[in-house]
């Protein structure tokens, strides 16, 4: 039982750190707009890419999810 806590709790904590080495920030020339690209993870267990945007430190566009239509791509 207590190993089977141990794992759980160490996947959690490796899913979050590698979350949180996804996150890309590019900001205006003054540093006032930024806008913010990173992975979440979803209620359903998903990860999805999403966005956000603030001016001088307040959000103007909250997380946002993107979606990539690729035609005549074969997969992976």
């Amino acid at each position: 039982m207590r190993r089977g806590l141990a794992a759980a709790c160490l996947a959690a904590l490796l899913v979050s750190s590698a979350l949180a080495q996804d996150e890309r920030r590019v900001a205006s020339p003054d540093g006032k707009l930024e806008f913010r690209i990173f992975v979440t993870l979803q209620e359903s267990g998903l990860s999805r890419l999403a966005y956000a945007v603030a001016y001088a430190g307040q959000p103007i566009q909250a997380t946002s999810l993107l979606g990539l239509t690729i035609h005549n791509q074969e997969p992976l």
